[in-house]
């Protein structure tokens, strides 16, 4: 059994026309355990080899080579039904390179890109159909770019501006019909300058403006039927003045 001894694979390959023997270690949780974030063995030294996690009924749930105890290689994880979860890169302990995840049906469901075990480059999602749910922009583990989420349908959802992890510029939210319903402006996080949200129809629901996240100036309040019915003066926060129609 295999939960119950150490193995040793014999894997044989030829190169340069003759047979060269090369022996991988398997380990599994009785002949290696965690020690402060390294595997070792039963004499306590970090392990080189593959190791692997089985269920009960000895499915296989995970797969990971590793040197020196920490992993480094084709990480890969099962559900107790056999079907692949994820798999990912490591690089001495840290995911280097891309990390993907999947839905039962097999399609990917986040593709992630890591360096040095913080999130870096582009990363997608994805609905279980295969279309792109959202994509996202990182540097260094923060958030950079622009964020744009679908509706299954393919339609953008919201488009959000991030900079050095911090809302910074425009964010825009829309319907399933490509209506626009709302549009932020955004400074080191803050709401700063135009502030505008729209009904389903289009039509303008309120037209505001802000300084460092506070209204300030004449903010406009209309009907559906686009008719304005408030005009609210604000500074620093503050009311100032309301006037209805």
């Amino acid at each position: 059994m295999l939960k119950k001894f150490l193995s040793v694979t014999l894997l044989c390959f030829f190169l340069c026309g003759c047979q060269v023997a090369q022996l991988t270690t398997l380990y599994n949780d009785e002949t290696s355990v965690e020690e402060n974030d390294i595997r070792v063995d039963a004499n306590h030294q970090p392990i080189t080899g593959v190791y692997q996690k089985h269920s009960k009924k000895m499915r296989l749930l995970e797969e990971v080579q590793y040197v020196n105890g920490k992993p480094d290689g084709l990480y890969k994880a099962y559900s107790p039904k056999g079907y692949l979860l994820m798999t990912a890169q490591y690089k001495k302990g840290k995911r280097q390179g891309q990390t993907v995840t999947y839905y039962q049906n097999g399609k990917p469901q986040e593709v992630l890109n890591y360096n040095k075990d913080k999130l870096d480059g582009s990363q997608f999602g994805y609905y279980k159909n295969g279309a792109l749910m959202y994509k996202k922009s990182y540097i260094n583990g923060k958030k950079n770019g622009i964020f744009t989420e679908f509706y299954p349908n393919n339609i953008v959802k919201s488009t959000i501006t991030y900079r050095n992890d911090k809302l910074h510029g425009p964010s825009r939210f829309y319907t399933s019909h490509k209506h626009l319903i709302n549009y932020t402006e955004y400074t080191k996080g803050l709401r700063e300058g135009p502030a505008f949200s729209y009904y389903p129809n289009e039509k303008p629901k309120v037209l505001s403006y802000r300084k460092k996240d506070k209204l300030d100036g004449v903010s406009k309040y209309f009907d559906k039927k686009g008719n304005l019915t408030e005009m609210i003066t604000y500074k620093n926060g503050d009311e100032i003045q309301r006037v209805k129609f």
